[in-house]
């Protein structure tokens, strides 16, 4: 019963780690591409934090 539940438990953490593994290549990817988008327009943009501060302004 132990040794079922220690492996259901690693199958599990290596789940959640393919996920995450997943998710972080994701938001790298979605990154890469709003980059791009800010760095190959002929508009100003200013993105701003909640402070409105900015943090990339783009002319």
């Amino acid at each position: 019963m132990r040794k079922q539940l220690e492996e259901k438990l690693q199958q599990f953490n290596d789940e959640l780690e393919q996920k995450v593994k997943d998710r972080t290549e994701q938001i790298a990817k979605n990154e890469r591409r709003f980059l791009s988008l800010i760095e190959n327009d002929l508009d100003v943009i200013s993105l701003m934090d909640e402070s409105f501060k900015i943090m990339v302004e783009r002319c």
